[in-house]
């Protein structure tokens, strides 16, 4: 009798939770493939733990090989990071087949898995595999079509993330509830259980990261469905990133509420998860960064000393190569939009 009663004892805890690994683990969810990256830590101290999602590029969609190699790269680039924060990596498998080919845009439509949704499922399946675990939020790091996914998905589910960077995203939805979803906030009637909330998301810890080279024209999208991206957005990754950021920061100083979303450009970088874009995105998701956005002469604080730093440098006609730097974006040219950026920061 006894042995028996062991073996239902046994038998009461899901399989997956008996083989999690400190390290790397290739796991499964209604089908999908997923990888969580795992601290010796966080299997022994879950109740500080915390949840970093990172979704694949565009190329990881693939249902081969090579596709889950990149899945599990996305996971195992942040393995360090997670291992100093105690921090699991959540790393999903978005396939062309099950998601629609439509992942970065989230799948708002009848055909396939909805993506937003199935985080939110693979988020839940990870509190229950590690109990204890905090997942009320997360911290979430995408670059390319991962990009496109989190800051998409943040604008629908800002309650949901406590840090995010949106990486090298070809580009973005549109801050206007006139355009239909995914080009703007307009969502048909039939898309359930979901609401943009774009007031909030404007004043939630999001950083956009692009390369400061990233500005190949041919590698961009140029039009979706009958809508002009180029002429909406800009004609690059950076300047869309740009605009994106500047229309934001308008509507956010028009309606008088929080504006928190920061723009920075990666030095020497194209379109790839550099070591600089990585370093600032690390620094980013863990609060480490060792001056704040627009602290020009970098005594600590963003106060009129900056402000009338990059006014100087507006008058003067500065170059953005000065020392110190007032191209507070990192764009390679200082303007308006730095100035606009500065005050925002010394009014906050």
């Amino acid at each position: 009798m006894l042995t028996i009663i062991v073996f239902l004892c046994l038998c009461s805890f899901p399989a997956s939770v008996l083989s999690l690994d400190a390290g790397i683990n290739e796991l499964y969810y209604d089908g999908q493939r997923y990888f969580l990256y795992i601290p010796a830590s966080v299997l022994e101290n879950p109740e500080d733990a915390h949840i970093l999602a990172a979704i694949h590029g565009f190329s990881g969609r693939k249902d081969d090989s090579a596709g889950i190699e990149i899945v599990k790269k996305s996971a195992l680039r942040w393995s360090k990071l997670a291992d100093e924060n105690n921090w699991v990596v959540l790393s999903p498998h978005f396939d062309e087949v099950r998601f629609n080919d439509d992942y970065q845009r989230l799948n708002f439509s009848l055909i396939g898995i909805r993506a937003d949704l199935r985080l939110n499922e693979l988020i839940g399946e990870v509190a229950r595999l590690i109990p204890d675990i905090n997942s009320e939020k997360i911290y979430l790091f995408g670059f390319s079509g991962g990009g496109q996914f989190v800051h998409r998905y943040a604008v629908f589910y800002p309650d949901r993330v406590l840090r995010a960077v949106a990486g090298g995203a070809g580009w973005y939805v549109w801050p206007d509830e006139d355009l239909i979803y995914p080009i703007g906030l307009y969502v048909l009637e039939f898309i359930y259980w979901v609401t943009p909330k774009l007031n909030k998301f404007m004043g939630s810890d999001l950083l956009v990261l692009v390369g400061a080279e990233d500005t190949t024209k041919e590698d961009v999208r140029e039009e979706y469905l009958t809508y002009n991206l180029t002429e909406l957005q800009g004609e690059n990754r950076k300047y869309r990133a740009k605009n994106w950021v500047q229309e934001l920061e308008q509507i956010s100083m028009k309606e008088g509420v929080d504006f928190n979303i920061k723009l920075m450009f990666a030095p020497n970088t194209a379109h790839s998860i550099s070591p600089e874009l990585k370093r600032i995105a690390a620094e980013y998701l863990t609060d480490t960064m060792e001056f704040s956005i627009g602290d020009i002469n970098k005594d600590g604080i963003v106060n009129i000393l900056d402000v009338i730093l990059v006014g100087q440098s507006l008058r003067k006609g500065m170059s953005a190569s000065a020392d110190p730097n007032p191209d507070i974006n990192g764009d390679g040219t200082v303007s308006i939009l730095d100035l606009i950026l500065v005050c925002r920061r010394f009014t906050d």
